[in-house]
């Protein structure tokens, strides 16, 4: 990962700290919001930090309350990704 510097030098980053996996946020948050696991087990299993995770559905929460979140995370045994997508585009972070 390269990026450049204000006189136009590249460096290579030392972190990939904000290099996330969308999809694995969307599904964990999925996951949290059905009850189906805890914040910390969510950010283990897809691999994310638990404190990205938190703020990641604080923001969610302010845009919408919980029972709007879990209707559209209700999904009747046809998983659909564009439910997953549309809440995520709706939603400014």
């Amino acid at each position: 990962m390269q990026f450049y510097c204000k006189n136009g030098t590249r460096k290579e980053r030392k972190t990939d700290r904000m290099n996330l996996d969308e999809v694995a946020m969307s599904q964990s948050i999925k996951d949290v919001f059905q009850k189906s696991k805890s914040k910390r087990n969510a950010s283990q299993d897809y691999n994310l930090k638990r404190t990205s995770l938190q703020s990641r559905i604080k923001a969610s929460l302010k845009e919408k309350s919980l029972e709007e979140l879990l209707r559209k995370y209700d999904d009747p045994g046809n998983a659909s990704e564009d439910k997953i997508d549309q809440i995520f585009s709706e939603t400014n972070f």
